[in-house]
Order: C-alpha cells, then structure tokens, then sequence
C-alpha cells in the first residue's frame, strides 16, 4: 500500500512536466515602440511547443485601422532536448509582420488569435506611440541616416543603391542635399565605386563619403534590408530648369551559401549595382522684387563690419573688414560694393573663406579685406556696406547692412620717388618703389680706378641697370597679378600645391594612416586637375571628357580614373590595401602631374 502511495505522488509530480512540454505559447513583440510617424516597425507573433505540421494564419482584427501592412514573412525552426533519457522536440514558428502607423498618438496594436486543435490562443496587446518629430532613436554625426523618405527605387531586389534628394524643386543657388544609400541582404565581400555621379550644371561640395559600411536595419516594401549610407552631398544649382543627377554605380563581390556540408563559408560572385538617376526642377531666381545690391547670395545671412586701424595718416593704408555669415551658397558670393568718399583710394580686396558643414548644411563665413590708402587728412565717414541675398524660406529678397564706421587721417609725410609703402598683403608686405642706399667702402680693400670710365664698362653698368628694372618690373607685376587674378593665381600654385599634397600623403603612408593618405591623393589630384586645367570637378565622366577637348589622349584620362579608382576601391575596402599599392598610386600620381605640367 506505502508503495502504491509513492508510485502515485511520483505520476503526479511528472504529470505537469508532461503536460507542459506539451503546451504551446503564442506572444507577440514589435521591433520598437517608439517611432516617428513615416517610419515602419516589425511585428512578429512567435508560436513555440508541440505544434502541428499544419498550422492556420493569425488573426488581428481591426490592424487595418490604425496601421497599414506593407508585407510580411514567416519562419520555422526547432530544437531537440534529452532530460533525463527522454528526448523533447519544441518547434518555434514566428509570423513577421511589416506595419506602418496611418497617424499619431499612442496607437494599439490589438491582441492576435489563434486556433489549434480546437484551441485558441491570444496574445498581449501592445501599444506603440507615434510621434511627428524624431521620436525613435537616431545616430549622429557626418555618417547619420538620411531623413525618412520614399520606398527605394529597385526595391524587392537583393542589392541595390538608392538615391534620394531632401528636394524636389529648389531655387538657383539653394541647397540640395543628396543621399546614395546601399540596400543589401546579400553579405558584401569587396565593393568600389565604378562610376561617380554627376551632377549637371551644379556647385557640389561632400558632407559625407564613407570610408567602411556601417549598417543599419531598414524595410522597403515588407522586406528587411540592410542599408548603408554611402555618400552625402550638397548641391547647389547653377541655372535653372531641370538638372539631372546620373546614377552612381558600384561593383564588387559578395558571398553566396554554401550549398554543401563541405563548403563552410560559401563562395563570393561579382556584382555591378547601378542606382537611379534624380531630376530636380530648378526655379529661376524671382525678378519682381530684385534689389541693386543682390550679387547671388541664396539662404540666411548677416553682415559685420570694422576698421584695423581708425586713425592713420595720409599714404598709410588702413583695411576695411566686411564679414558675411551665414546658411547658403556661402562660397560664390563676391565682394559687396563699398562707397568710398573721393579722397580715400581703394587698393586692392582680398578675400578668405571659412566654410564648413553643420547639420547637413554648408555653413560658415567669407570675409572681405578691403585695402584703402587716404590721400588727404581729415575725418572720413565710411557709408554702409549693403548686401542682398534671397531667402528661399520666405521666397523674397532682403537687404541688410554694415553700420557707417569713421576714420580720422592725419597729415603725413609726402612720399618720395623710391620711397617705400607697406601695404597689408596675403604674403605680408608689398613693396611699391625700392631704396637706394650708400654702402660705405671698407678703406682698406681700395683699388686704384681711373679718373674716366672706360666705355665698356659704362656699357656693362648700363645694361646690368636695365636688366635689373626690367626684373624688378615683372616681378612686381606678376605679384600684381597674383593678387588680382584668381585664375592666373591657381594656374601658378597649382603644381606646388599637388607636389606638397602627395608629400603629405607620403608622410602619411609612413604613420600608417593608410586611409587619410588615399583619401588625400585622390583629393590632391582633384584639386589640381581643376585648378591647372580650369575644369570644375563635378564628376571623373565630365572631366575626363573636358581633358580630351583639351588635347589629352584617352591613355591619359585612363590613368587619371586608375589612380582615383584605386583610392576611392581601397577606401571602401581597407583590407585590400597595402603599402605597396599605395606608393605605386602615389608615384602614378606624380607621373601624371608631371605629364600634365609638359602638355598644359
């Protein structure tokens, strides 16, 4: 009977083991709670215990009235356990569902049911809250996630770039801001930019080009893929009518599945990805409206003003500062006009940029020495500097201004012929004349000379006399020129700046800064291509067709994509690079500088 006893306390001690491993549990979860209104989430509904091999599908009565469904998937899996000699099989089914809220607020997402073997089995109710603004976490800096914006084009594809304007109608000037994003659910092994973007009739300057792919999740169309941002630029327009943006295309490899026990890591395969091309419509610039004083400034600017020195002399030059700042096309604007009363001379206008990128936008300030010399004493008055920009925010005009600043000039000393004047300059002093100064001969070393000069010698003095005012002459006017000559001024520079640039590029290389130093030869090249060869770098198509125009061969431009292909490709895939290659792009590079040197 005792035995008997314990024979039943054993059965009912194992009867809700039994009984449980037997259970099915439904749940439900979502992928966030906290989105902005545009963006999707993930809901998945997971069955798990001893489910049958057919299985209904899920009902969620009333989704349809506050989400709408994009898509959805399934998938299976299943795990074997051994307790105590006894073998256990639980199968897990999850029901994936791609939702995107219709509103704001805080929105529930009803409980789900479903019916197995005359059963049925519910699921918690979840709310999620949908916010207008950024209520869903983001990432920050040059490489954060483009702002929501449209399914992709080519989405339902494994691999795909996806370009994306913040824009689609802009003003001459305004800022467009351009997003390539990389779509993939495929493992990407090596990828390089094939063929750059070019933009049409367009100043661009990079916020952002990526150096490594770093991923986040995204779902286009009820399918989850893996995105990448790849490059983020400002555009700004230059003419109106519709500009268009031809596609970016990359190549590279990704890998594959195994498809055997033996093959454990798969293989790869090449793949060539071609995003979509953008057209933008581009507004003209209103007439109705247009002050005298506009000079192209497009955005949000202010403007500042101020004197080195208030109180000089006559012939002693003094600088007038204008500063602009502000949000736009910052980098086109030229100098505003400034009034000056008769007897104050305007001499010359230097200008220096200092431009930079906060919040996707091209941001900073460009200031305006203006070198002034007062030719007669007495107290001046400097009228206002005006500035005119447009607003594309409130599509108007406006004008703002410098206050009147004074100078007070005294009498000072008359300038003599070979006198001296300091002017402030970009190199610090300019010379206008020369000194002649008496040296005092050392008695001790005198020679005996003639009385009367020999005729040869007076020709040879006369010749040195000449051929010295004919240096002095070029050398002051091609200072002159440097000054006043932005063009003559980059064509002089620019083979100095490119030799300086793959020096750097070099040192860099030798501190095992393998990335900056790519990054720096193809920016080194750029630069000097557009400066030595006028050729505004939009695009390596459009250079290289403006090359041939100008006599290079198709060799030449060649080697010119080689070099910029292999730093943009090494770049992308930092393991692929070595110190070899580098300096062989390096000293490629050099080559085809000094090439262009001989032919331009």
């Amino acid at each position: 009977m005792k035995n008997l006893g314990i024979r039943i306390a054993v059965l009912l001690m194992l009867l809700p083991v039994s009984l449980l491993s037997g259970d099915i549990s439904f749940t439900a979860y979502v992928s966030q709670k906290q989105i902005s209104l545009g963006e999707a989430i993930q809901l998945t509904l997971s069955l798990q215990g001893d489910l049958p091999s057919r299985l209904p599908q899920p009902e969620i009565p009333d989704l349809e009235n506050e989400f709408s469904i994009l898509g959805s998937s399934s998938s299976t899996s299943s795990s074997i356990s051994i307790i105590n000699g006894k073998v256990t099989s639980t199968k897990t089914k999850n029901f994936i569902y791609y939702i995107q809220p219709k509103h704001e607020g805080k929105l529930t997402i009803p409980s789900a049911r479903i019916n197995i073997k005359g059963r049925t089995y519910k699921t918690e109710p979840i709310t999620v809250t949908v916010s207008k603004g950024a209520a869903a976490p983001k990432t920050t800096g040059q490489g954060a996630s483009p702002p929501t914006h449209p399914t992709p084009r080519a989405s339902g594809k494994d691999i795909f770039v996806s370009a994306y304007a913040d824009k689609k109608t802009a003003y001459v000037g305004e800022q467009i801001t351009v997003y390539f994003t990389l779509y993939t659910r495929l493992s990407v092994a090596r990828l390089s930019v094939d063929t750059e973007p070019r933009f049409e009739n367009c100043w661009t300057k990079d916020i952002f080009q990526a150096e490594k792919l770093s991923y986040r999740t995204e779902v286009v169309d009820g399918i989850r893929y893996n995105a990448a941002l790849l490059r983020k630029t400002a555009v700004f327009p230059i003419t109106d009518g519709t500009i268009t943006i031809t596609p970016m295309q990359l190549v590279g490899e990704v890998y594959t599945r195994s498809r055997g026990f033996f093959d454990f890591f798969g293989t790869t395969r090449s793949v060539s990805i071609v995003g979509n091309p953008l057209k933008i419509k581009v507004l003209p610039l209103p007439s109705e409206g247009k002050p005298s004083s506009f000079s192209g400034g497009v955005g949000q600017f202010s403007i500042s003003s101020s004197l080195d020195n208030p109180n000089v002399k006559t012939n002693e030059a003094f600088t007038l500062r204008v500063r602009v700042r502000g949000t736009g096309n910052i980098h086109s604007i030229p100098p505003p006009k400034v009034n000056l009363p008769p007897d104050l001379e305007l001499f010359d206008t230097q200008t220096k940029d200092n431009i930079k990128i906060e919040g996707n936008k091209l941001t900073g300030s460009k200031l305006f020495e203006f070198i002034i010399i007062p030719r007669s004493e007495g107290e001046f008055e400097i009228p206002p500097v005006l500035f005119s920009y447009f607003d594309p925010k409130s599509k108007s005009y406006r004008t703002i201004k410098t206050r009147s600043l004074t100078v007070m000039v005294e009498k000072g000393e008359k300038i003599a012929q070979g006198e001296r004047i300091f002017l402030p300059t970009k190199s610090g002093v300019k010379t206008l004349g020369k000194d002649i100064e008496f040296i005092k001969p050392d008695k001790e070393k005198l020679t005996s000379y003639p009385l009367y000069p020999r005729y040869t010698d007076l020709i040879f003095v006369a010749v040195a006399e000449v051929a010295l005012l004919l240096l002095s002459f070029f050398i002051a006017r091609r200072r002159r020129r440097l000054l006043e000559d932005e063009v003559y001024a980059k064509l002089s520079r620019a083979y100095s700046r490119a030799r300086k640039g793959l020096k750097k590029a070099q040192e860099l290389a030798r501190k095992r800064e393998i990335d900056a130093a790519y990054g720096l030869i193809s920016e080194t090249l750029e630069k000097y291509i557009s400066e030595r060869l006028l050729i505004p770098w939009t695009n390596f198509n459009e250079v290289a067709s403006r090359m041939e125009e100008q006599g290079f061969t198709r060799e030449e431009t060649e080697r010119l994509r080689h070099i910029i292909d292999g730093c943009y490709a090494s770049r992308f895939s930092p393991g692929a690079s070595d110190e070899a290659k580098l300096d062989q792009l390096i000293k490629s590079a050099k080559q085809l500088i000094n090439c262009i040197e001989k032919r331009a």
